[in-house]
């Protein structure tokens, strides 16, 4: 043995132990790409319901394989739109065309009320009309509106939430909310039946102000200078609270009852200005998707697409059309807002057509097509000042609309 046989021998241990310590494995072969196709293959695509291919304007497009085996992008497909009143075109797929238009609508009748009203709305079954301000009266349409079906008035104050009836998507609910010594209920009262069918007691620090009810009926949403909540109906305890995000002028939920819209302030975003934008929040993930600005007045009135993926946010001088899923502003309309100052903003059931009220000493009710945001028709009253709100008939038929503090009901009748 020489003298570095010791010296050999421990930098042969060192070495193997450090081999075992430090093995790196060889890296594995990922494997092949399964290809979809053979390059430059071609076929037909199409990325909407498939119940809509082929009708109106809907029609497939064309995909071709790329050269690593993979689909490109579809091609010259067109897919469904907003239906729009003013071609003759089915745009949105569905086998008709310009469903819900109006060429023209002319006076039909005025119906009297024994109180002055502010509000007005069609019930969803197009079975009755509602109007109220200091109480509520109630017309039932199916017998040509030759009497109030009902009166109410108890001395106690009775507020419509929100500036209009909220409804159950089967029209048989309505929610209502009065102060009494100084807590506030809520109802929902059955009107075939002609009763309350339930009472919500609010809890002490909550104080109503723009309200609604779900189309489900299971849930209220309160929103006041503090808060948005939503409530329980059966217990009447506050669910949720949308944090930093409070309304003043409106709110609604989608048809689906997926999402919440709201004019609002939201204390989290200081770049918007209070009240000159509409929040969307999702009901599900209980976050905020979208935050609709660019108004430059307080945003009065919100109204959803029947189909859910727009919707409408107008102030006293703009009206803008906003798509949703993914959030893109589709157009604007301006108004002069010291001639207009625009009050209210009712959609028809097929989201063709909606309608804007306006204030100051020659209230109007203009007619627009949803899709495109071209004006339709303008119609004018021998009663000058406000018209502070306005509904269409769910067959699409009757508008009514009422003057501010008037004791009647106009309504317009669809000549097609």
């Amino acid at each position: 043995m020489n003298k570095f046989s010791p010296l050999i021998c421990l930098l042969s241990i060192l070495l193997t132990t450090c081999a075992e310590s430090v093995f790196i494995p060889l890296a594995e072969k990922e494997p092949p790409v399964q290809k979809q196709c053979s390059s430059g293959e071609r076929r037909r695509c199409y990325a909407g319901p498939s119940s809509t291919r082929g009708i109106g304007i809907c029609k497939s497009g064309y995909q071709i394989c790329n050269e690593r085996g993979g689909w490109g992008t579809c091609k010259g497909q067109q897919k469904p739109k907003l239906e729009s009143c003013v071609d003759q075109v089915d745009n949105n797929c569905n086998g008709f065309v310009n469903e819900g238009c109006c060429e023209r609508w002319s006076r039909f009748k005025i119906l009297p009320s024994p109180r002055q009203v502010n509000q007005v709305t069609f019930g969803p079954g197009g079975g009755i009309l509602v109007a109220a301000a200091s109480g509520f009266v109630i017309w039932n349409i199916t017998k040509d509106f030759s009497f109030p079906l009902k009166s109410h008035h108890n001395g106690l104050s009775l507020f419509i939430p929100g500036g209009e009836v909220s409804f159950t998507a089967d029209g048989k609910l309505l929610l209502l909310w009065r102060n009494i010594k100084n807590h506030e209920e809520m109802y929902l009262w059955n009107w075939k039946e002609e009763k309350v069918v339930k009472t919500v007691r609010l809890q002490k620090y909550v104080t109503a102000g723009v309200s609604a009810l779900s189309p489900t009926g299971t849930k209220i949403v309160l929103s006041n200078d503090y808060d948005t909540l939503i409530l329980d109906v059966n217990t009447g305890k506050v669910q949720y609270k949308f944090p930093g995000s409070r309304a003043n002028t409106d709110i609604e939920f989608s048809p689906d009852e997926s999402l919440l819209a709201l004019s609002s302030f939201y204390e989290n975003d200081s770049a918007v200005p209070a009240l000159q934008t509409v929040l969307v929040w999702s009901l599900f993930s209980k976050k905020l998707l979208y935050s609709l600005s660019g108004y430059t007045n307080t945003v009065k009135s919100i109204a959803f697409h029947p189909g859910g993926r727009h919707l409408v946010g107008m102030s006293s001088s703009e009206i803008k059309l906003w798509g949703l899923r993914p959030k893109k502003l589709l157009y604007t309309i301006q108004v002069q807002a010291q001639q207009e100052n625009l009050l209210h903003l009712g959609m028809n059931k097929t989201g063709t057509t909606m309608a804007t009220t306006s204030g100051g000493a020659e209230g109007k009710v203009k007619l627009w097509d949803v899709a495109t945001g071209r004006h339709l028709q303008t119609i004018e009253t021998p009663i000058k000042g406000s018209i502070n709100s306005v509904s269409f008939h769910p067959d699409g038929t009757l508008l009514a609309f009422v003057h501010n503090n008037m004791k009647e009901i106009r309504i317009w009748r669809c000549d097609k």
